[in-house]
């Protein structure tokens, strides 16, 4: 590669007096300025970018740190024990599941699905749910957070005549996954504006939904 010239212009200013500067140099002084500008500014926005993301990973780390601490106590005040052909025996899913998430996972498939909503026929919208939506999930940790925040809304609310102690303990569990969904689908839609992907579509209208079941303090089948 031939290497570049840097040319150097020596420029004597007398006081109060005009440099006489050929219109070629002038031309090659405002160019170099004008890149020193944009490669400071650029510095700058490369420093706040990373104290951002920076930022942004200890927040993560403190939630989900926080939520797995929560989980482990959690495990002790429920019952979580599924037989082998109702959990994950083949590690499909985007990640690990503890045995409380096994626990929240099957209730969501096997009770939550079948009370949501829809115009459709209620076996016919169980059923795309289970063979389209609940696959799509569980190749994503954020989406399958998602899940878990649905069951873990609904089994809050199904507590709420009973035991006051595990009401608390989901509640907690879905303020938890919220948050992470929430961290999530904003550094997706921060990250791929102006178009965003299906996931983080679905991300939102997942969302969206959860925020129905809240305001309306139960489930749209249950109304």
């Amino acid at each position: 590669m031939a290497q570049r010239e840097a040319p150097f212009i020596n420029v004597t200013l007398a006081p109060k007096e005009k440099a006489a500067l050929t219109e070629s140099q002038q031309r090659i002084t405002r160019s170099h300025a004008a890149r020193s500008a944009h490669a400071r500014v650029r510095h700058r926005r490369m420093m706040e970018y990373q104290a951002q993301k920076r930022g942004r990973i200890d927040t993560r780390d403190g939630v989900i740190n926080s939520c797995t601490d929560f989980q482990s106590c959690a495990q002790l005040e429920i019952a979580t024990v599924l037989s082998s052909d109702r959990r994950d025996p083949f590690q499909s899913f985007a990640r690990g599941l503890t045995s409380l998430e096994q626990f929240l996972f099957d209730h969501y498939v096997n009770v939550v699905i079948p009370l949501m909503r829809c115009n459709e026929s209620a076996i016919f919208f169980a059923q795309r749910m289970i063979r389209l939506w609940v696959p799509t999930a569980i190749t994503e940790s954020s989406l399958l957070d998602i899940i878990l925040l649905a069951a873990c809304r609904h089994l809050s609310i199904a507590y709420r005549q009973g035991s006051q102690r595990q009401q608390r303990i989901f509640q907690q569990l879905t303020f938890q996954y919220k948050s992470q969904s929430l961290y999530a689908l904003r550094h997706a839609i921060s990250a791929e504006m102006p178009l965003l992907s299906d996931s983080t579509v679905a991300k939102a209208i997942m969302l969206a939904y959860d925020e129905v079941s809240a305001s309306t303090v139960t489930l749209c089948g249950e109304c």
